[in-house]
């Protein structure tokens, strides 16, 4: 038996928002009830996709000398709490990397 092909974050994105148009019709009690229940699992997968993303994300930041900085996704560079100097990153103790390329 083939397995089934792994669904990518976009379909499954476009999945969830037909489930929920359809959710916003004049649906009965029990296909409602079934269609949230798609739409849960559909929101947890695309979760999922998002979640590894945002790791692969913090992976592929790099310092200048080339090991890896992890920074916590979606925070900009110029926040009024990074602006201090680089020393004061290194005193707090952050937690980089390498990987030995």
């Amino acid at each position: 038996m083939t397995r089934p092909k792994a669904k990518d974050f976009e379909t499954t994105l476009t999945e969830l928002e037909a489930v929920v148009a359809e959710l916003d019709g004049d649906v009965k009690l029990e296909k409602a009830l079934d269609l949230f229940e798609k739409g849960m699992k559909l929101s947890k997968d695309c979760q999922t996709f998002l979640k590894g993303a945002e790791e692969k994300v913090e992976i592929l930041k790099r310092s200048i000398d080339g090991s890896i900085v992890g920074e916590p996704f979606g925070e900009e560079e110029g926040d009024d709490d990074d602006a201090e100097s680089d020393d004061d990153d290194e005193q707090s103790g952050s937690t980089q990397l390498s990987l030995g390329i």
